[in-house]
C-alpha cells in the first residue's frame, strides 16, 4: 500500500490497542458490572506491556527513524527501548497501585472513595473529549489528505476482525482446557471490540510517523464503533428483552 515499516507498525498498534483504559473500564463496569474490571484491566496491561512494546521496536527498526535517533539499533535493542517505555508508563504502575490496594483490608474514607469514584465516572467523556483534541491537533500538522484505503480498512480490522479473533481464540483455549468463563470471555471480545486508543496518535506523533492517517483510523473506529460495538454486545445477549 505504499507504507513503510513505521506507519505500517503504528497502523497494527491502532488495530491492535483498544481504548480500554479510558472507554473500556467504565463502560463495560456500566454493562456488565464491577466483575467485568478484572479481565478488562488485565488485557490493558497486556496491551500495553507486549502489544506497544512490539509494536514500537519495529518503528525504531525502520532505517529512516535509526537515522532520526542517532544510531544504528537493531530490533532487539528497539525492542528493549520500547520496554523501557511501557514500563515508564504511569498507566501500568497505577493499574498495580489499584489492584495491590484492593488485596489489602483498607479501605478509603467514604468522602475520599467518592472523590475517586466520581474521576473513575468522568473517564469516557474525558477520553472522547481527548480524541477530540487529539485529531485537531493532528489536523493543525496534515498538508495532504490520507487515502481512505489507507484508515478506513485499518478501522474495520480493529471492531471486527479483533474481537473475532479475541473470541476464536478464547474458545480454542476452553477446548483446549483451559480455565476461561463464559463472562470473561466476553468481556474480552467487547474490550477488544472497543475503538482505537487515543495514544496510538500521541505515539505516532512521537516517532514521526505518518500522525494524521493513525488519527483518522481513530475517528473512524470512534465512530463506527456506536454501531459495531452495539452488534456485538447485542449477539451477547446483552440489551435483549424477553
Amino acid at each position: 500500500s505504499g507504507l513503510d515499516l513505521r506507519d505500517a507498525a503504528f497502523g497494527a498498534l491502532a488495530a491492535a490497542f483498544p481504548n480500554a483504559g479510558f472507554m473500556g473500564v467504565p463502560l463495560l463496569v456500566a454493562l456488565l458490572g464491577d466483575a467485568a474490571a478484572g479481565p478488562v484491566i488485565g488485557a490493558i496491561v497486556v496491551d500495553l506491556v507486549v502489544t506497544s512494546t512490539l509494536c514500537l521496536a519495529l518503528a525504531q527498526a525502520d532505517p529512516r527513524q535509526r537515522g532520526i535517533t542517532n544510531g544504528d539499533r537493531s530490533l532487539l535493542r528497539g525492542a528493549l527501548a520500547s520496554l523501557r517505555g511501557a514500563l515508564t508508563n504511569p498507566l501500568p504502575w497505577a493499574i498495580a497501585s489499584g489492584a495491590a490496594f484492593a488485596a489489602t483490608p483498607f479501605t478509603l474514607a467514604a468522602p475520599l472513595a467518592q472523590i475517586v469514584r466520581m474521576l473513575g465516572d468522568s473517564a469516557t467523556p474525558v477520553a472522547l473529549f481527548t480524541i477530540g483534541a487529539v485529531l485537531f491537533r493532528a489536523g493543525r500538522h496534515v498538508h495532504t489528505r490520507t487515502p481512505v484505503a489507507h484508515y478506513l480498512p485499518v478501522a474495520l480490522i480493529k471492531l471486527l476482525l479483533h474481537p473475532a479473533l479475541v473470541f476464536c481464540t478464547g474458545l480454542a483455549a476452553r477446548a483446549l482446557g483451559a480455565p476461561v468463563s463464559g463472562f470473561g470471555l466476553m468481556a474480552l471480545t467487547l474490550t477488544a471490540a472497543l475503538p482505537s486508543a487515543s495514544n496510538a496518535a500521541l505515539l505516532a506523533e512521537r516517532f514521526g510517523a505518518d500522525n494524521g492517517r493513525i488519527t483518522r483510523i481513530i475517528m473512524a473506529s470512534t465512530v463506527l464503533a456506536f454501531a459495531s460495538f452495539s452488534a456485538c454486545a447485542w449477539l451477547f445477549g446483552i440489551g435483549r428483552t424477553g
